[in-house]
């Protein structure tokens, strides 16, 4: 079973490292919606249940 737990904090060490001008890319879609950086940090940091889908979703293509 994965630990969201752990994804969320790679996930946002590496978005710490995400220089400010590309934090309004793309890198996920989910269900044909898609996502910046910035709108992933949101939603993971605050554990919705979109956040839990990115997570997996980056995990998966491993990107985090």
């Amino acid at each position: 079973m994965i630990n969201l737990d752990i994804l969320r904090s790679k996930f946002i060490s590496s978005y710490a490292n995400v220089p400010q001008n590309l934090r309004k890319d793309i890198i996920v879609i989910i269900d044909k919606e898609m996502y910046s950086w910035q709108t992933a940090f949101y939603e993971i940091k605050e554990k919705t249940e979109l956040g839990d889908k990115i997570l997996k979703a980056l995990n998966q293509l491993k990107l985090i």
